[in-house]
C-alpha cells in the first residue's frame, strides 16, 4: 500500500553543529523507504583538502620597503639561511624577535639541512597556510659531489665510512649517468632523514640501528632538468645543477649517481637557488633580516612608550563606550530627558 507522507529530517548545516529542518514529501510504502542522502551535497567527501588562503599578503625581500614591524602580521619573507641553521631556528628566532611588539606565528615553505644553505621561504601569521602550497612547487638546487667516498647520511653531516675507486670515470660517463635520473623515477630517502615509518622518524630508528636502506620504502619524486661538470681545480669533484619536484633528496640522488657510476659519491655542497617563482637572488641574508626587524621592534616599543596615555582617558580609535556613571540611560543607550550628557562616547 503506497502512501504519501510529510517527512521531517535534520539537514546538516557545515557552518555549525546544529541541524536545520529539511522537509521533503515521499512516496513509500510500509515494506521500504529510502532516506535521503545529504552527505555528498553538504560536505567535501575528497580526500584531498585544499588550503584556505588569504586574499592579501605581502612579499617581503630584500628589494621591498619593510618600514613597521606591523608587517609581519600577513607577510611572506624570502630569506638566505646560512649553514648549520635548521629551518625551525629561523622561524624561531624571528617569532622572538617580533615578541616585545607582539606575538606572530612563523612557519616554513620547504626543509633545508643544517649543511644546506640558500632560499628558504617563511610564512608569517596568516600566510601560515599557505606554506604547504609554496612547499608544493618545484626547486632548484646547485651543488658539489664527492666522486669515491661514501657517508651515513650522504652528506659532510658523518664521517666517510666508504671508499671506492673513482679514477675509472670519464666526463663522458658523468654524462650518460645524468640521462638515467631524468624523468619520473624511484628514488629511497636517506636513512639520516626526517621521514617517518610507522610514527618515527628514520634519523631515530638508523641512529639506534633499527633500519637500513633496503628496508625504506621508495618514492616517486621528478627530475626535470640534472646537469653535471667535473670541476676544473678537483678531478674527484662534480659541480651540479637540479631542477625537480617537491620530495626530492639531493642527498640520495649523489648516492645513486655514484652507485649508476660503479663507484660512490656525497655532497659537500647543497645550495637551493629557486623555490617555484622565488630566487635566491632576491632574498634576505640573515644578518640583514634579524637587523632590520629588532629596529623596526625598537622603534614600535619607543613609539608606544612615548604614546601612552592615562587609563581614564576614552579611546575614540575602539569601539564606542557606555558612559553610565553621570547619565540615567535606558537599556536602549538613549538618553532620558533629565539628562544633559551624551550616553555614547
Amino acid at each position: 500500500m503506497m502512501r504519501k507522507a510529510i517527512c521531517t529530517f535534520l539537514r546538516p548545516n557545515t557552518s555549525t553543529n546544529f541541524g536545520i529542518p529539511y522537509f521533503c514529501t515521499q512516496q513509500f510504502s510500509s515494506n521500504s523507504f529510502s532516506y535521503p542522502d545529504f552527505t555528498s551535497q553538504f560536505y567535501d567527501t575528497s580526500k584531498e583538502k585544499k588550503p584556505i588562503l588569504p586574499d592579501k599578503y605581502r612579499l617581503l625581500n630584500r628589494k621591498s620597503n619593510f618600514v613597521s614591524v606591523h608587517q609581519l602580521r600577513s607577510s611572506v619573507i624570502l630569506v638566505d639561511k646560512p649553514l648549520h641553521f635548521t629551518s625551525s631556528d629561523l622561524c624561531e628566532k624571528i617569532a622572538k624577535l617580533v615578541r616585545p611588539a607582539f606575538r606572530v606565528k612563523v612557519g616554513h615553505a620547504g626543509t633545508l639541512d643544517p649543511l644546506a644553505t640558500g632560499l628558504i621561504i617563511l610564512c608569517c601569521g596568516e600566510t601560515t597556510r599557505m606554506s604547504s602550497v609554496f612547499m608544493a612547487e618545484d626547486k632548484v638546487y646547485e651543488g658539489t659531489f664527492r666522486l669515491g667516498e661514501g657517508t651515513a647520511s650522504y652528506d659532510a653531516e658523518s664521517p666517510v665510512t666508504e671508499h671506492l675507486p673513482w679514477q675509472h670515470i670519464t666526463d663522458e660517463d658523468l654524462q650518460k649517468a645524468t640521462s638515467l635520473f631524468r624523468g619520473t623515477i624511484s628514488q629511497i630517502p636517506p636513512p639520516y632523514s626526517a621521514v617517518r615509518i610507522n610514527g618515527r622518524r628514520l634519523y631515530d630508528l638508523a641512529a639506534n640501528g633499527e633500519i637500513d636502506r633496503t628496508s625504506i620504502p621508495p618514492r616517486q619524486v621528478t627530475i626535470k632538468e640534472f646537469e653535471v661538470e667535473r670541476d676544473p681545480e678537483d678531478q674527484q669533484l662534480v659541480n651540479f645543477r637540479v631542477a625537480c619536484s617537491k620530495g626530492t633528496y639531493v642527498r640520495s640522488l649523489a648516492y645513486d649517481f655514484g652507485k649508476a657510476l660503479n663507484s660512490t659519491a656525497y655532497v659537500t655542497k647543497i645550495v637551493r637557488s629557486v623555490s617555484g617563482k622565488f630566487k635566491l637572488e632576491d632574498a634576505w641574508s640573515w644578518q640583514s633580516l634579524t637587523d632590520q626587524v629588532q629596529w623596526l621592534v625598537d622603534k614600535e616599543t619607543k613609539r608606544r612608550a612615548n604614546s601612552s596615555v592615562p587609563s581614564h582617558t576614552p579611546s575614540h580609535n575602539g569601539p564606542r563606550q557606555w558612559n553610565n556613571d553621570n547619565i540615567n540611560s535606558n537599556r536602549t543607550g538613549y538618553k532620558n530627558s533629565n539628562s544633559n550628557i551624551d550616553s555614547i562616547v
